[in-house]
This record gives C-alpha cells, structure tokens and sequence, in this order.
C-alpha cells in the first residue's frame, strides 16, 4: 500500500513534514533531493506514516543516546582517532551540596605529566562527556601532543539538569563556593582565573557562560558548544521554580575579562529555538563589549556528533589561543 515518507533531520529542524519523499514508480523506493554543504555531516530519520525510524539502507549511525542515521559530506573531516598517549587518572567523588540540597556526581581527570600544580577545567554534562566524546582520551592525546597544557578536569554530572543548567544562582553557589574550594582543597590546581576554565554543551554551555560571567574571579577561560543562550522566558517553561538570569543582558554589563570559545552549527536548532542565531547575537554582543572571543561554525547540528567532533579544536583554541581555528570556520 502507498505510504508517506519524510525526512526529519539537523538541516529542517526535525520538521517531519518539510521534506517528504516521493514514490518511484511502482517500486517499495522513495526519494527526494536535499543540498548540504560539501564538508557537512548532518543527523535524520525517516517519519513513515507519522512514525520516526533509522534508514534501513544506511549503516551509518551517529553517537549519543539517540542513534540517528548519519550523512557525512565528501569533504567532512572526522576527528582524529585516539593516540597511544599515557592515560590520565580519573577519581569518583561524591559532593554533598547545602546551596543545592542533595547530592552531584563528579569525576576528576588528574593528568599524567606529573607537576607541582596545574590549570583546571569544569566540564557540566561531564558524564555525557565521558561517555559519547570521550573526553579524557581527547585530553591524554591532546596533553601528550603538547597542543593544551596538562590540566585537571572536573566532569560535574547533573542532578536536575534542566533547572541547575538554566541560570539556577543555587547551582552557581555550589560550584563557586562549594566545589570550586573542594578542588582546590583536594588537588594541586592553580588558583587564578586565568588557570580556571568552565564549559559545556547547549543549556549546559548557558551555565558555563553565566558562571563565567557572574565570577570572573573563579573563571577566566569558558567554552560553549551549541551554547542554549536563551532568555529567562523560554528557561521558565523548562524550570519555572527558579528566577531565571538574563544572560544577554548579564554579556552587556559585565567587565571583558574573559576568554571565551563559542562553537555551533549551522544547523543548530532545538524544536523552535534557533541555537544558531542566539550564538550569532551572543557572539557579537561579546566582540562589541571587548571580551576576548573566538568562534567555530560547523555545518552540523545540535548532537554529540558534532560537539565530539570538534571537541579538541575547541579545547586548543581554549587553552592556546594561537592559530587553531581555520580562518574558514571563523564566523564574521
């Protein structure tokens, strides 16, 4: 029997109306032509009959706790494979939080060049991290290659994500005042701004940058991938019990002591919400305040497909600051 089939994916916001196929002849094949960047590598799903399925003909699979079908551009670069790098340490810890009321899962990273002290790095989402970009291999070849300096990383995994991730003050107590001390405590960190750096990826790239924002004497150095820098109206539908920050407004007043690193998608979209715009207005709100800022734009989408795939641009532009991003990349 003849049936409908859509493609939803990064390129039409998962719209499964947008972009419908169409029947060839009297054969089970449908098609239809969609135009993508020559070094794009983009997500979808079928939608046959109103129900989303992975491309029967298609083996590629994408990373992260949605396996979509994958496309990926001739002239898409992969990231590079892991090195034969020394593997650094990673240390569980439990943190008992009184701003938050309970209780957040936390790794440490401790590197395996041995030194009296070193930078250190906040990553929010820090499980995902772990899991889907591999975060701590990234780091030990990144480290071994001499590309970033050797650092501390502290995967900070979510309780309540949604509402500790959307400008929550509660959220940002723990981290400064209780876990930031913590760290401090317990390893051998560097303890100025300029050796504290915090990111994170969509709404966690938002609490990243409030945090940097609101403490620049904590933080000197933040990373946003897919940063979700939305105003407080959209962040009280996904947590209405906390008084939402302005972020926008907190870029337009606060002092340009920050290096800041922003990194999205061309087809940056979540639903209604054009992550890619918000980063275009963000970014420019930064330049024009003075922060010291750079940008890569991708043509990819809002998934850990992508931010695994330039997680290590990300972390040299942030540690090193030289000559990292290719001018091609650079949003202008």
């Amino acid at each position: 029997r003849p049936v409908t089939v859509c493609v939803a994916g990064d390129w039409n916001g998962w719209s499964p109306y947008d972009d419908c196929m169409v029947r060839l002849g009297d054969t089970p094949l449908y098609f239809t032509t969609i135009e993508l960047p020559v070094d794009a590598r983009v997500e979808y799903l079928l939608v046959v009959d109103d129900r989303p399925t992975r491309d029967p003909l298609n083996p590629q699979r994408s990373i992260g706790p949605k396996s979509n079908s994958e496309v990926r551009m001739p002239e898409y670069e992969s990231p590079r494979k892991p090195c034969d790098a020394p593997s650094g340490e990673i240390r569980n810890l439990t943190v008992s939080s009184k701003a938050l009321g309970y209780s957040i899962e936390v790794w440490v990273y401790v590197p395996p060049v041995r030194r009296e002290s070193y930078p250190t790095l906040y990553v929010l989402d820090g499980g995902d991290y772990l899991r889907y970009a591999e975060m701590h291999e990234v780091l030990d070849c990144l480290i071994h290659r001499g590309e970033i300096p050797p650092l501390i990383a502290v995967f900070v995994q979510p309780t309540f994500r949604d509402c500790e991730y959307a400008t929550n003050p509660a959220f940002l107590e723990f981290l400064t005042n209780e876990l930031v001390p913590l760290i401090d405590e317990r390893f051998p960190t560097e303890r100025n701004p300029s050796s504290r750096g915090i990111m994170g990826v969509s709404l966690g790239g938002l609490a990243a940058l409030y945090a940097g924002l609101s403490r620049p004497d904590l933080f000197g150095r933040v990373a946003a991938q897919s940063g979700a820098f939305v105003g407080p109206s959209v962040l009280r539908a996904v947590c209405p019990a906390v008084e939402h920050i302005d972020v926008l407004a907190l870029a337009e007043s606060a002092p340009p002591s920050l290096r800041v690193v922003l990194q999205w998608g061309e087809f940056d979209l979540i639903h209604w919400i054009d992550i890619k715009e918000a980063n275009e207005r963000m970014y420019s709100t930064l330049v024009e305040r003075g922060f010291d800022v750079k940008a890569l734009v991708v043509p990819e989408g809002h998934n850990w497909g992508c931010w695994r795939g330039h997680l290590a641009e990300l972390l040299r532009a942030l540690w090193e600051w030289s000559d990292h991003l290719e001018p091609r990349r650079m949003f202008s």
